[in-house]
């Protein structure tokens, strides 16, 4: 993971996935909150589509060492949005498990980058987005999402103390020592 006391060269490449790396991270926060807001909103598939083309946007340009973990956040991030777009395809039963399924995974990525960055950088509150995520996906699967709209909203919040920390930090802080890099 990256060392903040390492000043690597950056080169366009760089300091490109490392402004997408954020972006994906200001929307998943953004739209974490309004998702959790307006769960039942008619404009809900809208936000949690959005959501996760940010999620899989973070998941393409992410920094971190250990080719390991790279690959299961990944994994994660794709296989939710894979199982979403599969789900608009599928009938009605099915459609919905899958649709939960991929957003489980969603947030499995998003709870990933959480951690990440609190070990990494220290990040307040982030121990906390996990445990709130998982626990709204219980009642949302059972179809009673009303109560646990909020907490989705308060993650968010949580995840926005997160994007604005990363915003504050320069660039090199997300890509550290290029040759520590598992290829």
């Amino acid at each position: 993971m990256a060392d903040p006391h390492h000043v690597p060269e950056l080169d366009g490449f760089d300091r490109g996935t490392v402004g997408l790396y954020r972006a994906g991270l200001v929307g998943q926060a953004v739209l974490l909150v309004v998702g959790g807001v307006r769960i039942d909103a008619p404009e809900a598939p809208v936000i949690w589509a959005a959501y996760a083309g940010c999620v899989a946007l973070t998941a393409l340009n992410m920094h971190l060492y250990m080719k390991s973990f790279r690959w299961v956040i990944s994994g994660a991030a794709w296989l939710g949005l894979v199982l979403q777009v599969a789900a608009s395809a599928a009938p009605d039963v099915p459609a919905h498990w899958l649709w939960h399924t991929g957003l489980g995974f969603l947030f499995v990525a998003s709870s990933a980058w959480a951690l990440k960055e609190r070990f990494c950088f220290r990040v307040p509150g982030m121990r906390f987005v996990p445990l709130m995520l998982a626990a709204s996906l219980v009642p949302i699967f059972a179809g009673q999402p009303h109560p646990f709209g909020p907490l989705i909203a308060i993650a968010g919040l949580l995840f926005a103390v997160l994007a604005v920390a990363k915003l504050r930090m320069p660039l090199h802080f997300d890509v550290g020592d290029k040759s520590k890099y598992q290829v």
